[in-house]
């Protein structure tokens, strides 16, 4: 039987596993893009990681196979220098995603990261549409499609009449 990664490096780093405080849990992660066609903005879910890295294939159909990311040396810095000088929030306490974008607003406005008079033009962006993979862009189209096929099949089916 083999010890899982997050046992092994636990043990390397001489953490007690058993410490049951400290208990570690499976993450989830995802990135999105904002993108814009014409006037329409929204967040669009370009890669996941769960236990790998899965990015959104050419195309935009499906997710590639799960693979180990890896990062060069000037991105782990740029990362370095987000976490130290940008915005990073761990410990809020909200239940929507209006009130974390709110209190990550005013956390950037306290650090001079953002203006004031951009806060709603910005907190609009955070608020837009967010399209996972596997849901598809609804083009306008209703749900039924049309109130004539609803008439032709209520009128074959059954006594329904629509008005």
């Amino acid at each position: 039987m083999s010890t899982p990664p997050s046992q092994r490096v636990q043990f390397i780093l001489g953490e007690d596993i058993s410490d049951e405080k400290h208990e570690s849990h499976p993450l989830f992660s995802e990135m999105e893009e904002l993108v814009t066609e014409g006037d329409d903005m929204e967040w669009k879910e370009t890669a996941r990681w769960i236990k790998f890295e899965e990015d959104v294939e050419e195309g935009g159909n499906r997710w590639s196979k799960p693979h180990v990311a890896t990062l060069s040396l000037h991105s782990l810095f740029e990362l370095r220098s987000l976490i130290l000088n940008g915005t990073v929030v761990l410990d809020m306490e909200a239940t929507s995603i209006e009130q974390i974008a709110d209190l990550v607003l005013d956390n950037m406005i306290n650090n001079n990261s953002l203006s004031f008079d951009r806060k709603d033009k910005v907190r609009e962006a955070l608020l837009k549409r967010h399209r996972h993979q596997h849901q598809r862009k609804n083009h306008g189209l209703p749900f039924i499609r049309s109130f004539n096929e609803m008439r032709n099949y209520s009128t074959s089916k059954s006594k329904f009449y629509f008005y």
